[in-house]
């Protein structure tokens, strides 16, 4: 299932150029993280998080939302994992 209700964009304007013309997409981003026994071993999972763009100099960039996104999704599958 497809999360598009990550809230009110962060950034207003590019932290690159300044430009306002910013553009908001979904993307999915594989997160790799370390788990078991001394944190040797290593899985992935898929999430979708919200990138923006700037339309003006194409510098594209994640805030905190997407961070939170990554972060719940490593915790649920590691509780997956213990199971």
């Amino acid at each position: 299932m497809l999360n598009t209700d990550f809230g009110e964009p962060l950034d207003k304007l590019c932290p690159e150029c300044g430009s306002a013309n910013l553009v908001h997409s979904v993307e999915t981003q594989a997160v790799r993280f370390p788990y078991g026994p001394g944190d040797v071993l290593m899985a992935t999972v898929d999430v979708q998080v919200p990138v923006t763009t700037c339309g003006a100099c194409g510098e594209a960039w994640t805030d905190a939302r997407a961070e939170s996104v990554r972060e719940e999704a490593v915790l649920q599958r590691l509780a997956e994992l213990k199971a």
